[in-house]
């Protein structure tokens, strides 16, 4: 028997972490059901792409899967304190399910209790200065941007980090805010690490994926594959997953 998935979906969802989640454990043969959280028969990821849900939250709230997956973007900070999702999280992890989160979605884990007990990753932040205190500012191969923050109204706060570029180059928050996977260790996009680290969760960095227990978590766009991958591992086989990743020549990172 297949096992079964419950991917949950809302407006403003990272198109590559849903999308690639999905395609993933589909090959995989894993039982899929994207379910809308706001019971809307379409919903529209973060870079503008609609998607039509298999089902509506209210048609599957109650259900038992095997898996309850949240996508990050900016979308899962929006929905991080929804009860409805904080209850079937807590649900699949009491059950011993496997509940994931990626990029800025683990913070959900931190709201709600969740996966406390073990590690976590997520997403960090970034914020643009221009020195010079201009609206915009032009890089060498002539790319306009507008920054996020002049100088002026930065310059005296605190950063992890201090960056100056020369001529070369933000989950699982939602997890926190409904006390998911609170006893283990959890990833998420960096910008929400200082909220999920306040909550109490251990956050970790250097992986692209943590399993801690049956909660799962990932970082963001850029380990949506090896997120899909572990899931198929996890819900499958190693070899199931292994085969999967050979027949999309992606090299898995252990």
């Amino acid at each position: 028997m297949h096992k079964k998935v419950l991917v949950i979906a809302f407006d403003d969802a990272e198109d590559i972490e849903l999308t690639t989640t999905v395609d993933v454990l589909r090959r995989g043969e894993i039982d899929v059901t994207v379910a809308n959280l706001l019971d809307k028969h379409t919903f529209k990821c973060a870079r503008g792409t609609v998607i039509t849900p298999d089902k509506l939250f209210k048609e599957v709230e109650h259900d038992d899967f095997d898996a309850v997956i949240v996508p990050g973007g900016p979308g899962s900070m929006k929905v991080a304190e929804n009860e409805r999702l904080g209850k079937i999280l807590k649900r699949h992890e009491s059950a011993g399910k496997v509940v994931a989160a990626i990029c800025a979605a683990p913070y959900i884990f931190t709201v709600h209790d969740v996966g406390k007990s073990g590690e976590i990753t997520a997403y960090p932040s970034v914020t643009v200065a221009n020195l010079l205190d201009k609206h915009t500012f032009k890089c060498a191969r002539g790319t306009v941007i507008t920054p996020d923050k002049l100088f002026k109204e930065v310059e005296h706060d605190d950063f992890d980090a201090v960056i100056v570029p020369g001529a070369i180059c933000a989950a699982p928050y939602i997890f926190t805010v409904h006390d998911v996977g609170k006893a283990g260790e959890i990833t998420a996009y960096p910008s929400v690490k200082d909220k999920i680290t306040a909550a109490g969760y251990h956050f970790v960095e250097n992986k692209p994926v943590v399993v801690s227990k049956n909660v799962v978590t990932s970082r963001g766009p850029g380990t949506a594959m090896d997120f899909g991958l572990k899931l198929v591992e996890i819900l499958s086989t190693k070899e199931k997953a292994h085969k999967v990743a050979d027949a999309m020549l992606y090299q898995i990172r252990e």
